[in-house]
């Protein structure tokens, strides 16, 4: 059974996709299989993630046509044990055709009945557009959780999370009553900067449990990754920002209702999660 998990925000530049990538690969250093879903037009995700030129359906097809299922729309990528669903341009298409109510009486609800529980992966996560679409809602439907990225740096950071909020109650209370918060991530995060300690105070004291202890600091090493197409574990696995992540999936785990079987880390991974971790319960670690 999968325990599926999506990343959204529609504000752009809370580091969205980042977190998306570098949390599957945190989670699959940790054992886990993970299917990434790239909900997003522009794509970003995919650029990253894919070994090969285009071939297998993606999330437009997935969407769109009632006959493709999951299984025939699976990629593998550079990352073991992480499989993609590829997002492309044509996404942006998706929107309308999804507002035609004689093909997609309920349009929210589409991909929730093929993104099921029932699969062979561990986890599940979506990467979602910078827009409270009809694709983020469809991708929060099939959801079992919700990441909601911030950034820590930015006055700004709280612009248009109410509206945020009311999309996610709405999925909610129409097709997902099981969608829960699972944490509040503050991103690009520097401990040092007034405005970082002010966001990070506001957002413990709005949400309270539901802010993330893990925090994920601004990193020249995951600047330099992306432009070379790597996650940041895979370009420099000892730098801040790649301990965070390993933090951040250590955190992901323990908060689930229903927690995943305890994972074997692998071993390269173990010293920098018994280093991060302080107060959460102990991971199995292979010898």
């Amino acid at each position: 059974m999968a325990i599926r998990i999506s990343i959204a925000n529609q504000k752009g530049g809370c580091g969205k996709t980042s977190t998306a990538i570098n949390l599957a690969d945190a989670l699959r250093r940790m054992n886990y299989k993970v299917l990434f879903l790239d909900c997003d037009a522009q794509a970003n995700a995919t650029k990253l993630l894919q070994m090969q030129p285009e071939a297998n359906p993606g999330v437009t097809e997935l969407i769109l046509n009632p006959d493709i299922k999951l299984d025939d729309c699976l990629t593998a990528t550079k990352l073991p044990n992480v499989s993609l669903i590829r997002g492309n341009i044509r996404l942006a298409s998706v929107e309308n055709r999804l507002r035609e109510p004689s093909l997609y009486p309920i349009p929210i609800g589409v991909l929730k009945g093929k993104v099921r529980k029932e699969t062979d992966f561990d986890i599940i996560l979506f990467d979602t557009p910078p827009s409270l679409s009809l694709i983020t809602m469809n991708a929060l439907a099939a959801s079992d959780y919700v990441i909601v990225p911030m950034e820590s740096g930015s006055g700004f950071s709280f612009d248009g999370l109410d509206d945020l909020l009311n999309i996610i109650a709405t999925v909610r209370n129409s097709v997902q009553p099981d969608l829960a918060i699972l944490g509040v991530l503050l991103t690009k995060h520097d401990s040092r900067r007034n405005v970082c300690q002010a966001v990070f105070q506001m957002v413990q004291d709005r949400f309270k449990n539901d802010c993330l202890s893990t925090t994920i600091s601004m990193s020249t090493a995951a600047q330099k990754a992306e432009l070379q197409r790597d996650t940041v574990l895979q370009y420099d696995r000892k730098c801040s920002a790649s301990r965070d992540y390993i933090a951040l999936a250590v955190e992901v785990v323990t908060r689930l209702k229903n927690p995943l079987p305890t994972a074997r880390v692998k071993p390269e991974v173990a010293k920098v999660i018994a280093e991060v971790l302080t107060d959460a319960p102990p991971v199995a670690v292979s010898a």
